[in-house]
């Protein structure tokens, strides 16, 4: 079956890159991504580890821009779409299309105000085969960023000030002009939105950013920051999944990430946040049969606390003949465990 890119919504999440990512204007389950044969070979050859499989988003096919012949033996008359590998796609009123897209998990689903970051990861940010004039631009790119000083640096970032009930958007310009002693600052500010703790205000607001009234049930939700208890707890969960895929990288050398991103996403909303809280308890108190049975129906999208997982792999791939891991992107992730370290230090929360 075949739809026009126009009847495709944009995602509107979205904090990061140019890939202009979209989504079925009715289900919130899959992202559609444009993506290259290479990305699309990396998730296909990832499905060979399982336990890596758990670190980045599902993928459940792909979609291909469909041509003026294919077009034209389509049966114009069907609405819908069906979501299957290779399915077609029309991207014909797209001039900046690629050949291909991938239809991806939509992290995002199961939060009802996620707070989201995006964190480019490694000292290297080329291919070992790109020719010395993509490799001089991206290498002036990274220069005085924090790339360079850290293997680190904010692609983009979204909060949610669960009093004001406001959102902030800060743009790929933010992140660019952190430095090595401030980027911790801007992780502070990504987990304690609601404590004004940029430090590069302008009329009030984050230079660059922008920000956003959240008016959905005005008036009728509790004005509540969340607790340190749950910060702290997100902020571990994220240190030890980092752990764990530093762990996996350094025993697989075939594992080549370049230019690829963690997402860190968490509930902004301190009363969902609450019952996804509540929920984990009660939870932990049954037995694990009893689990079983009460998440059974596959129907419900279970809301979440947190979330963190590899993206974009567009320069990423799995090669067997290496027998080394690179050091620096091994450091770049013991750099983000140690800053996440720090969040837990200077919390300002009491």
């Amino acid at each position: 079956m075949a739809t026009s890119i126009t009847s495709l919504k944009k995602f509107e999440h979205q904090v990061a890159g140019h890939d202009n990512l979209l989504q079925l204007p009715t289900d919130d389950l899959i992202v559609i991504k444009p993506a290259s044969q290479q990305e699309r070979e990396f998730y296909e050859h990832s499905q060979q580890y399982d336990e890596f499989m758990a670190w980045i988003p599902e993928c459940y096919g792909s979609l291909h821009a469909s041509t003026d012949t294919e077009i034209q033996l389509l049966d114009k008359k069907l609405d819908a779409v069906t979501l299957q590998s290779n399915t077609t796609i029309n991207t014909s009123s797209n001039e900046n299309h690629l050949d291909e897209h991938l239809c991806l998990e939509n992290i995002l689903n199961g939060f009802t105000r996620p707070c989201i970051v995006d964190i480019k990861l490694g000292y290297k940010i080329y291919e070992d085969s790109a020719d010395e004039v993509k490799r001089n631009k991206m290498i002036k790119n990274a220069k005085g960023t924090t790339i360079e000083s850290l293997g680190l640096r904010i692609s983009g970032m979204k909060t949610f000030d669960s009093i004001e009930r406001v959102y902030t958007t800060y743009p790929k310009q933010y992140g660019r002009e952190r430095t090595k002693d401030n980027f911790l600052n801007a992780l502070l500010t990504y987990f304690y939105p609601t404590h004004r703790l940029d430090d590069d205000m302008e009329d009030g607001i984050p230079r660059h950013c922008t920000r956003t009234k959240d008016t959905t049930l005005e008036g009728t939700i509790t004005r509540k920051s969340l607790t340190k208890k749950k910060i702290e707890w997100i902020v571990e969960h994220f240190i030890d999944t980092v752990m764990e895929i530093q762990e996996f990288i350094e025993e697989h050398a075939e594992l080549q990430l370049i230019g690829c991103s963690l997402l860190l996403v968490y509930e902004g909303d301190a009363a969902a946040a609450h019952r996804v809280w509540k929920r984990m308890l009660e939870e932990d108190r049954r037995e694990q049969s009893t689990i079983n049975d009460i998440n059974d129906d596959e129907d419900n999208v279970e809301p979440k606390l947190c979330d963190i997982r590899l993206i974009d792999f567009h320069r990423s791939s799995w090669r067997p003949e290496r027998t080394e891991q690179d050091p620096t992107f091994v450091k770049a992730l013991s750099n983000l465990v140690t800053l996440l370290h720090q969040v837990i230090e200077q919390s300002p929360l009491v």
